[in-house]
């Protein structure tokens, strides 16, 4: 009993130790994600251009969910392994993993090297750039997003490890070094600014990858290098078998959550993805603080489950519900000082605020993150069944919503659609949790 009790103070004081990392990393992130939005601006002389980088970005990011959940089915089925100091299964785990993303990136590149060839993109994106050179920027982009598919598998690994402060590090270092490279970018006409913007882009999300890789298999993890020889059929299987569901709700929650510059784009135009991105960067601030607080939640919570810790599991539930309280508060201040926050951020290029889209947006944020507090449940159990009937029954509802408002011409209504969505699975996923840990002991 009393291993026991050390043992959940030991995981409590690690939870704590890395929330607080993780905000504070979160934040550094979040000041330089707001200073990009000037910055990017500044670059562009013209909001058509920047809104059709914010695009093709939301767009090509879609790419990313395509691992068949195989990062997720990873983490979950790593913890175990590592608790256990099997470091065989761990590098048989790890190398099966590496192995099925590069058979499904070489597969995804064929055939997206080819589809983009025939599409329209001039007409797709409401661009004045010709088709030749959007295909260009979209090639560039899109190959450096492949990279990062293969990569990021190095994230689930931290993640079950319980060290997700290093993929905080990792981002935050993409984020410094691109806007770096945008300040020291000499700004041209739209089209050479826009392909050298690309190149910069790229470079600056892979190699902060490539160093937090080395590190990782070089020195955490000594005994776990990926190799051919290890590569496990079996445990791919094992991998895919959870993987699969994850991949299915990452579609849902994908067209949920990453599709709007897309919609605001093609059903109005690509000028008001720039208004979209300053109240979105301004108010995703706070989901992304709440959230940050989650991400060490999901392999605690796989831990707890496979140690069959229930009680503590309905503590932690509790107190997780304590930040929808929180949200609230915050987005109140928020609300009520977002004018002089956007004036100050965005000196002689700020707008001016709506307060039916501050709340509107605060309304998304406070859904957002209830999503985040059961998903880390469910997702950390492994029981993902109902999310995925729900955010199937979200889907249907959001699109039905985007285009049964697109009449009246405003893209906040796929804000609201967004938050509206969500509702039915969050509410849902919260009866089925209460009724699922009372009944363990």
């Amino acid at each position: 009993m009393i291993t026991r009790l050390l043992a959940l103070k030991v995981r409590e004081r690690r939870i704590i130790k890395n929330m607080i990392f993780s905000v504070f990393l979160k934040g550094a992130g979040i000041f330089i994600s707001f200073y990009l939005i000037p910055t990017y601006m500044g670059f562009f002389n013209h909001d058509n251009t920047l809104g059709l980088w914010f695009t093709i970005l939301a767009l090509l990011s879609w790419f990313m969910t395509f691992d068949l959940g195989i990062s997720n089915g990873l983490r979950n089925n790593l913890v175990k392994p590592l608790l256990e100091n099997d470091y065989l299964n761990v590098r048989k785990l790890i190398s099966s993993a590496y192995a099925m993303i590069i058979s499904i990136v070489s597969i995804i590149s064929v055939l997206t090297l080819i589809v983009f060839y025939f599409i329209n993109w001039k007409s797709f994106f409401n661009s004045h750039f010709d088709n030749a050179f959007l295909y260009k920027i979209l090639l560039i982009i899109f190959s450096g997003i492949m990279i990062q598919f293969i990569l990021k598998i190095v994230y689930a690994v931290l993640y079950a490890l319980q060290k997700p402060n290093l993929v905080s590090i990792t981002a935050l270092t993409s984020n410094v070094l691109l806007l770096l490279g945008i300040k020291l970018l000499p700004i041209s006409t739209e089209d050479v600014n826009l392909f050298n913007l690309s190149l910069v882009y790229v470079v600056t999300a892979i190699i902060p990858i490539l160093v937090i890789t080395w590190y990782t298999y070089k020195i955490l993890l000594k005994n776990t290098i990926p190799s051919i020889k290890d590569v496990d059929f079996l445990m791919g299987r094992k991998i895919l078998s959870l993987g699969g569901m994850f991949f299915f709700i990452q579609v849902l929650y994908l067209v949920l959550s990453n599709t709007n510059e897309v919609f605001i784009t093609s059903t109005i135009a690509s000028k008001d993805v720039v208004v979209y991105k300053i109240y979105n960067s301004l108010f995703n601030s706070v989901s992304m603080f709440f959230m940050v607080m989650m991400t060490p939640m999901w392999s605690e919570i796989t831990a707890a489950y496979a140690k069959n810790e229930f009680t503590w599991l309905k503590s932690l539930l509790k107190k997780l519900y304590m930040l929808l309280f929180c949200a609230i508060i915050g987005l109140t201040v928020l609300g009520l000082s977002s004018q002089y926050i956007i004036d100050f951020w965005l000196k002689d290029k700020a707008i001016e605020v709506n307060y039916i889209y501050v709340l509107v947006f605060s309304f998304y944020v406070l859904v957002s993150i209830w999503n985040s507090v059961v998903s880390s449940f469910a997702n950390g159990m492994g029981h993902l069944k109902n999310q995925l009937i729900f955010m199937a029954i979200g889907v249907v509802i959001f699109i039905t919503m985007v285009f049964y408002t697109k009449q009246y011409q405003n893209w906040i209504y796929i804000v609201l659609a967004n938050a509206i969505a969500l509702i039915p699975y969050c509410f849902t996923q919260s009866l089925w949790l209460k009724k699922y840990l009372n009944e363990k002991k």
